[in-house]
């Protein structure tokens, strides 16, 4: 071989040293992923989070993110929050990785430190003049946050930044009633359930509301919402914001058949069938139809005082006091301790 042939494979040999070198160096400075030891109920996701691991380590943010979206999803929280921090610190600007590893901290009872990686996210998404959609979501787990932590007025300042979310503006009702300021708190009720008319927590509060101000006719009006009110003002997205990692991991079970209870097919069974449409009628407010199906229930099944006290709700929502007394009098004939319905009879006002 020629003195220039063996320089050139000499510089060849020492480029592709270098290169491995290099390759080495970077593989052991990579930081490597965290994984349970077992995964309880399936060992074969532990396989799977082991390919998710090597895709991680391998690459960039968006693999670390995943990895540990898929390690909350198994409950695995301290292993998801350090999959988070990496896509953090390799993204600093990633909304996604600031707002899990907010939420992982939070879960885990450091919720002064929680709020902390909340504000960064907060800020990311503040800086970058956009819209987003998990804003209203970061904004209402600070002030939910700052109420754990006893600070109310940081939670009140949280919440009225989070305008138009409706569960930021519940717990803002809340914190003006509690504070004694009813009057604050009724006026912002009103405007709330202008967008959310069956809306039970908003009634609940709002006859409470009515109570501290001396309005017995109107708390009365919001207490009787309360029954036919079925929309629940979400106050805790923990479940929602977990369930899509869940699912990601969760295989399918075999169907199970559902027999159900056979319909009875005497006057009593084809009652009880009505009640139960007028109940679903009545929580979908539509009054009218639920106050028909009641009205035959009762036919059927007279003895049932349960089916008289509804009707005699519908009646009562429906405009027809007369119709609605009736009804509550003949659901405590059949049922004399039969609280709900002296309540109406006792408490409405005229």
């Amino acid at each position: 071989m020629s003195p220039t042939m063996r320089r050139w494979v000499a510089i060849a040999v020492a480029v592709e040293v270098a290169v491995c070198g290099w390759l080495a160096v970077d593989r052991l400075r990579r930081p490597r992923a965290t994984l349970p030891t077992t995964v309880a109920d399936d060992p074969q996701i532990g396989a799977e989070f082991a390919a998710l691991a090597r895709r991680a380590e391998n690459g960039g943010a968006r693999e670390w993110l995943f990895l540990g979206e898929s390690l909350l999803g198994q409950g695995l929280y301290g292993h998801a929050e350090r999959a988070f921090e990496r896509a953090l610190a390799l993204d600093p600007a990633n909304v996604e990785a600031a707002h899990a590893l907010g939420f992982v901290v939070d879960r885990t009872g450091r919720v002064a430190e929680g709020n902390a990686h909340l504000r960064r996210c907060l800020e990311i998404i503040e800086r970058s003049g956009q819209q987003h959609p998990q804003r209203s979501l970061v904004l209402y787990a600070i002030g939910r946050n700052h109420l754990r932590l006893g600070d109310v007025p940081a939670a009140e300042a949280a919440f009225r930044r989070n305008e138009g979310f409706l569960p930021a503006m519940f717990q803002l009702a809340r914190i003006l009633y509690h504070s004694d300021r009813p009057k604050e708190a009724a006026e912002l009720l009103e405007r709330l359930l202008e967008r959310e008319p069956l809306a039970l927590e908003l009634h609940h509060l709002n006859a409470r509301v009515m109570e501290r101000l001396g309005r017995p006719a109107e708390q009365f009006a919001a207490a009787a919402m309360e029954e036919r009110s079925a929309h629940l003002v979400e106050t805790s997205f923990g479940t929602d914001y977990v369930q899509p990692f869940v699912k990601r991991h969760r295989r399918s079970d075999p169907a199970v058949a559902d027999g159900g209870a056979a319909s009875v097919g005497s006057d009593h069974g084809r009652g009880v069938e009505l009640f139960r449409a007028a109940l679903a009628a009545y929580r979908r407010n539509r009054l009218p139809e639920a106050r028909g199906l009641l009205r035959r229930a009762a036919e059927l099944a007279p003895e049932d005082a349960t089916t008289w006290y509804h009707l005699g709700e519908m009646e009562y929502h429906l405009g027809d006091p007369d119709a609605a007394d009736e009804a509550f009098r003949r659901a405590l004939a059949l049922r004399p301790g039969y609280g709900r319905s002296r309540d109406f009879l006792d408490r409405r006002p005229p």
